[in-house]
Formats: structure tokens, C-alpha cells, sequence
């Protein structure tokens, strides 16, 4: 199933409902009762199966498998990033 992932935004809680606006640019506009709540980004993420978190398989990879396995690290590694790591995750 495809859809979208809104960069940086979490899910409100308690009755905090807002209001998206979501432009063919990708930008995205949060409104709340009490005016704006702020600007973001939103991803298209293309029809996919289970995501895991690849840097970490990798990781392990490299730590448990001998080389002569690392080529499958090096073909994970290749394989294109759809929602990159945020900052100060991991």
C-alpha cells in the first residue's frame, strides 16, 4: 500500500485536533483551534512490504556474518533510503 509519511509531525494528543493542509508541492500546513501549529514536509512512500530498520541489520551484518558475506551488506547498502533517519534517532 502506498501513501504518505509527514516529516517530522506526531500525533496529537489529548484533544488537540488540528487541521491539515497538504499541497501537490508537499508541503503541509497544521492549524489548530488556536491558529497555525506549523509547517512540514510530506513523503510519498511507494507501494512496500514489511520496514525494518536496515542500518541496524547491516550493522549486524557486519559484526556476526564473515566476509565473505559482506556483499549483502554492500547490497543493502545500495538500495535506495524512502524515509531517511531523523536526527538524533538511533
Amino acid at each position: 500500500m502506498s501513501g504518505i509519511y509527514i516529516k517530522g509531525m506526531e500525533m496529537p494528543k489529548g484533544d488537540n485536533n488540528i487541521v491539515l493542509f497538504l499541497y501537490p508541492d508537499g508541503k503541509v500546513v497544521a492549524c489548530g483551534v488556536l491558529g497555525p501549529r506549523g509547517h512540514y514536509e510530506a513523503i510519498h512512500v511507494p507501494d512496500h512490504g514489511r520496514l525494518i530498520d536496515a542500518d541496524a541489520f547491516i550493522s549486524f551484518i557486519r559484526e556476526n556474518w564473515d566476509s565473505y558475506d559482506q556483499w549483502f551488506a554492500e547490497m543493502l547498502e545500495a538500495r535506495p533510503t524512502i524515509i531517511p533517519a531523523e536526527e538524533g534517532a538511533g
